[in-house]
């Protein structure tokens, strides 16, 4: 996934599912998970607050907010990242 700023990128939804459902799989079997790219921040970010949001049923705004209470290295500089949990990510 690329993370500069718009920059298309199709399968975008495609990788974030596969993310999540793997992070999924594996605490379903009591495995720890961890996850880094290459910044720690922007992707990071993005697939982290998908995963509250899918997790909590909660909207973009509220899995952010309690993302950047948790950990100051949020990226929020590339605003596609955002804009796709608002439209195509939200529920």
């Amino acid at each position: 996934m690329i993370a500069t700023e718009g920059d298309h990128q199709p399968g975008r939804a495609a990788v974030v599912v596969y993310s999540l459902d793997t992070c999924d799989a594996f605490r379903a079997e009591g495995l720890p998970v961890v996850g880094h790219c290459h910044g720690g921040a922007s992707r990071s970010g993005l697939v982290l607050r998908a995963w509250l949001m899918r997790t909590n049923d909660w909207d973009e705004p509220r899995a952010t907010d309690h993302l950047q209470g948790l950990w100051p290295a949020l990226g929020l500089w590339n605003e596609s990242f955002t804009e796709f949990l608002r439209t195509e990510w939200a529920r």
